[in-house]
């Protein structure tokens, strides 16, 4: 029997015994009952085999958990349970689910969502909030901020043409950027931020006075000037209507957040929307006092490119202090590992799902774990195939994994029933 089909069940004796009127509300049972399970637990900071399980990643707030899995492997079910169980764990909870392609059948049966569809809403690239656990002095906030507006909005205005141009079009870029964060109400002495936040036209705006104040070198000048007729280049564009909108993006606490990304086509700046997207909602959570869950759906979007990789592992870095959980998917771990090395060593838990198959086409006999992990988990696990052990995994080692295995038979399985019996 392989593992997907002893939980479902479990669930199918959940439906008859409790008379559920659905598949997902006995998985929503199944995960809150494993949450009161865990209430009485005192969180660890140690995680060992004797006292975290494969089903409960998330024993602590703060920590990052990455799925691996293809087409089949049950990741999905898997994830819901854990959230249900994390909603358990803690009611007061926020989620922020966010896909590129709109995917939220794994959030259908939450209570309490709210979507939120750029392509719809736009999004604002200026925002600038305040975290309700700054890990940083104002004036450090305020850098990071401008370094990562910057970072987003370069491949959307800063065209580099001419000798230099290109350095000195960032320097201007930075120096607007940072003369409306003041006008805002955000400084280095006091944030007080404005709920209305500057936009593309207040940015156009101030790079026009840069390029007639004659107290900026002529370089200035003539960057900011170079900026203000890239704008005015985009300004009949769907980048730029999504991009110049005031306001937040509007997480609702206590909520699940469904944020579905641009669908933008035919534009090699469409990443810029969905990746601005992703660091509002993330600054969004980190304003919020309470615990914060975000999920990233389809990991390989992300953490393939700059400017996602890079703002993702800065956050990752922080999640604790920020009372964050991290939860991402994807289905090879070259997704994550080749592209974005760093990922995975800022990701506390690593779970690989393997294919499953009830029975081997020849024999007859049920498929396991030296069969069914591929060539790169094997790697990966850093053990030749066949011999790592069929049970909750640990990784000791410098980047401090834990890996769980997903086997349908073995340690794994007796492990799953002591955690739900």
């Amino acid at each position: 029997m392989s593992i997907s089909e002893w939980l479902k069940g479990l669930l199918d004796e959940k439906v008859e015994r409790e008379g559920h009127t659905s598949f997902d509300s006995a998985i929503r049972s199944l995960a809150y009952e494993a949450g009161e399970h865990r209430r009485d637990t005192q969180p660890t900071t140690t995680r060992s085999s004797t006292d975290v399980h494969p089903t409960d990643p998330f024993d602590t707030l703060g920590q990052i958990v990455g799925r691996f899995g293809g087409i089949g492997s049950k990741k999905n079910l898997k994830q819901k349970m854990d959230i249900h169980r994390l909603t358990g764990l803690y009611p007061d909870i926020t989620t922020i689910a966010i896909s590129p392609t709109g995917h939220f059948e794994t959030f259908s049966e939450f209570d309490r969502v709210t979507e939120h569809n750029i392509s719809n809403s736009g999004i604002n690239p200026l925002t600038i909030t305040q975290p309700a656990n700054p890990v940083a002095s104002n004036q450090e906030h305020i850098q990071t901020s401008v370094s990562q507006v910057v970072s987003h909005l370069r491949a959307f205005l800063i065209n580099g043409e001419g000798a230099g141009n290109e350095e000195a079009q960032i320097g201007a870029l930075q120096k607007a950027v940072f003369q409306l964060y003041e006008l805002g109400g955000y400084t280095e002495e006091e944030a007080s931020p404005q709920e209305e936040q500057p936009t593309l036209a207040d940015l156009h705006e101030t790079l026009d006075r840069l390029t007639d104040d004659p107290e900026e070198s002529n370089t200035v000048r003539e960057a900011a000037s170079s900026l203000v007729k890239t704008l005015d280049e985009h300004k009949a564009g769907d980048v730029y209507r999504l991009l110049n909108k005031s306001g937040r993006l509007g997480i609702k606490e206590n909520e699940m957040n469904l944020i579905q990304l641009s669908d933008i086509t035919g534009s090699t700046h469409a990443q810029v929307v969905n990746s601005v997207a992703v660091l509002n909602a993330i600054r969004e959570g980190q304003a919020i006092s309470g615990p914060v869950l975000i999920v990233l759906d389809g990991a390989h979007y992300y953490f393939s490119q700059n400017p996602f990789r890079e703002v993702l592992c800065q956050e990752f870095r922080h999640a604790r202090h920020h009372n964050i959980a991290y939860d991402y998917n994807t289905q090879r771990l070259a997704d994550v590992s080749r592209e974005g090395e760093s990922v995975i060593h800022e990701t506390s838990v690593v779970e690989i799902h393997p294919p499953y198959r009830a029975e081997e086409e020849a024999g007859g006999e049920e498929m396991g774990l030296e069969s069914s992990l591929s060539e790169e988990h094997w790697e990966f696990l850093d053990m030749p195939p066949g011999e790592a052990p069929v049970e909750y995994l640990q990784r000791t080692k410098e980047t401090g994994w834990s890996i769980c295995a997903y086997n349908p038979q073995g340690r794994e399985k007796e492990l799953l029933q002591q955690h739900f019996n």
